[in-house]
């Protein structure tokens, strides 16, 4: 069986922040194209971590979307077999799975109640037969 490897995400990503007392609101966006990346994989947690559910008790929101892949790395179609996305954060223990889209023409994801802190987020794709891509560049997000 011959096992092609999905090409990695371009991802962006929108923060909005809500400071304390009545506060005003900020936003920042930046975009990486991540086509060109090595397959490095950065090592990934359980999602039972405690880390993970401290950082959801905030009121910061992060909105995430990207660009699927449409090829498979040695140039062949992925269209027709994609079939969805995995979100993940980095909790402070590695990353962590905190999202799962099923559906292959939905590419965003709203991450709400985050702390005040900086994370960092991550997207892969992944294919009919389950074949995961590589995780798109980390992307720091700053909640304040």
């Amino acid at each position: 069986m011959i096992v092609k490897v999905v090409k990695a995400v371009v991802l962006t990503i929108s923060i909005f922040t809500l400071a304390g007392c009545g506060g005003g609101s900020s936003t920042q966006s930046s975009s990486l194209d991540t086509s060109s990346q090595s397959s490095g994989t950065p090592s990934t947690s359980s999602a039972s971590s405690t880390s993970s559910v401290d950082i959801f008790s905030g009121t910061g929101t992060a909105s995430l979307s990207w660009i699927a892949p449409t090829t498979y790395d040695d140039g062949s179609s992925l269209t027709a077999n994609l079939a969805g996305h995995y979100i993940y954060i980095d909790s402070g223990n590695g990353f962590v799975r905190i999202g799962s889209i099923d559906n292959p023409t939905v590419s965003n994801y709203i991450v709400e109640n985050l702390v005040v802190g900086n994370f960092q987020f991550a997207v892969t794709a992944y294919d009919s037969m389950g074949v995961e891509s590589a995780f798109s560049n980390n992307v720091t997000v700053v909640i304040s």
